[in-house]
């Protein structure tokens, strides 16, 4: 079966403090219609902070329940979340596939300077600073989307 030629699934792919939710900001501002899902923010919604890991299972079953809702109702999707390795974007390529919507990765590749750098820039104008170790964590995690994982297109940020 062809892919819908305007149902997309965009997967934000990057450690905190790539530049991911600045790039949400202009992508918006082109495609004002697609629906973003961001587990930052689902984490202050349905926990205590951006930061409660605590609720992280109710957090990624929200977004793969809303893809999967918004998809069949015709809503193209971004979703707003770390995404680091093929495990974690699995279910999201498996939902989009049911829907034959195109599967867009954007990948946010920071080296390890920037990634620091930006999160101070971040902790000085009131946000959020994600510690050190992990960052570390993050990038031990990581691997580039791949073909193999079944996106149509890989873009580098």
């Amino acid at each position: 079966m062809e892919k819908s030629e305007t149902l997309k699934v965009y997967v934000l792919v990057g450690v905190s403090g790539a530049g991911k939710s600045t790039f949400i900001d202009s992508f918006l501002k082109k495609n004002p219609n697609v629906v973003v899902y961001s587990s930052d923010k689902l984490r202050a919604i349905l926990g205590t902070s951006e930061e409660d890991q605590s609720v992280s299972g109710q957090v990624f079953s929200t977004i793969k329940y809303n893809l999967d809702r918004d998809l069949f109702q015709g809503k193209s999707v971004m979703i707003d979340a770390t995404s680091l390795n093929r495990k974690e974007r699995k279910d999201y390529v498996v939902i989009g596939e049911k829907h034959n919507a195109e599967m867009v990765a954007y990948v946010f590749e920071r080296d390890k300077d920037t990634i620091m750098k930006n999160q101070q820039k971040r902790k000085s104008s009131g946000g959020r600073e994600v510690p050190e170790w992990v960052i570390d964590k993050m990038f031990s995690k990581y691997t580039r989307p791949s073909r193999e994982e079944r996106f149509d297109k890989i873009i580098l940020v």
